[in-house]
């Protein structure tokens, strides 16, 4: 899929900026994502296309069972790509995402986690940036302790920026990304 279209309606929307910007990971970066910029029904269909395009031709469908994303900006991602899978390729996968506060009341089984993570599942983290790669190890961490045997298997972040691509190959986990980095300048 042509990607100049996304990166043409990213910088018009103000989703990819340029500029000098601290990163979460302390290091500092000459551009910077806002993908809850994505933020109607135009944006998040074109996202969601750009996505699930890369699962179908790069990742595969037979090799995850469940989308998780992680709060907060992994959570519109994976809805987006889920039912854009359905509705693009009539394909049905589970998605899902964790709760940075655990939630007191209610369904106990709901408390940090929304979604039908089953024993055994294979998970696809779908995320918007990728820069050290240690939150989705984290990420990784955590689905394995809420599910017995569930394996993280792949991350798909919009954008690449990632310095140490052997961080998750470590843990066996694949990363794939819609943009590299290099592709935005």
């Amino acid at each position: 899929m042509e990607k100049k279209p996304l990166i043409k309606y990213m910088k018009e929307k103000g989703i990819l900026k340029y500029g000098l910007f601290e990163l979460k990971d302390g290091s500092m970066s000459d551009f910077f994502i806002t993908t809850g910029k994505f933020d109607d029904g135009e944006g998040n269909s074109l996202m969601s296309d750009y996505y699930s395009d890369k699962i179908i031709n790069d990742i595969g469908v037979g090799t995850f069972d469940f989308i998780y994303g992680p709060a907060y900006k992994g959570i519109p991602i994976a809805a987006s790509i889920a039912q854009k899978m359905y509705d693009k390729y009539r394909i049905n996968k589970r998605y899902g995402y964790d709760k940075k506060e655990e939630k007191k009341y209610g369904p106990k089984n709901e408390s940090t986690f929304i979604g039908d993570l089953r024993e055994n599942d294979r998970v696809l983290i779908v995320d918007d940036v990728i820069t050290s790669g240690k939150t989705k190890i984290e990420q990784m961490n955590k689905l394995e302790n809420l599910v017995k045997e569930v394996k993280v298997v792949s991350v798909l972040v919009l954008v690449d920026r990632c310095k140490d691509k052997r961080i998750l190959e470590k843990y066996g986990i694949k990363l794939y990304s819609v943009l590299d980095y290099k592709e935005l300048f």
